[in-house]
């Protein structure tokens, strides 16, 4: 798992942009809150993991599929 910040200095993007995809993937349930990390400062940080083990995407007419598999 990993939290908010983590993501953002691995992947280049603002944290304000990770925290909107985070809330749009938990809202899909792709991605859960694995446990809290409270600091010595007593700041509290959700470390997300992802539900999805495995996920492929089938591109033929008339429709794409998408088949994910679950951790």
């Amino acid at each position: 798992g990993k939290t908010a910040n983590e993501l953002s200095n691995s992947l280049n993007i603002p944290l304000s942009s990770v925290y909107k995809k985070l809330s749009d993937l938990e809202y899909l349930t792709l991605v859960e809150i694995d446990r809290y990390i409270v600091t010595d400062k007593g700041r509290r940080f959700k470390v997300y993991r992802s539900r999805i083990n495995k996920a492929e995407i089938t591109i033929k007419k008339p429709e794409p599929m998408i088949s994910l598999s679950a951790n």
